[in-house]
């Protein structure tokens, strides 16, 4: 009987164990997911951020290009101003010639 006893607390021993072990793995896994999806989480995140800084520099590039276009485009409006106050200031000396 006692033989039978100690077979028996033997068993009820090894299935207690098997039962921490089995939580333990649980445990262990969920753990191992928890952290996969705060990875995969934080991959997002950076993608994310790679893309916004990305976007930003497209619209600061798209800004200095507009920029430098106004820019282009005022220096002509003056040379072309320039130039017809020059041809102005040309045919008044004619007329100051002829006048003479």
């Amino acid at each position: 009987r006692e033989a039978g006893e100690a077979s028996s607390k033997a068993a009820e021993a090894a299935l207690l164990r098997e039962q921490e072990e089995r939580e333990a793995r649980e445990r262990c896994l969920a753990d191992l997911t928890a952290a996969q999806a705060q990875l995969q989480a934080e991959r997002l995140q950076g993608k994310e951020l790679e893309c916004t800084v990305a976007a930003a520099r497209e619209e600061a590039a798209q800004f200095s290009a507009a920029q430098m276009a106004a820019a282009s485009k005022s220096m002509v409006e003056a040379d072309g101003k320039m130039r017809d106050a020059g041809e102005k200031a040309a045919k008044a000396e004619e007329r100051a010639v002829v006048a003479e």
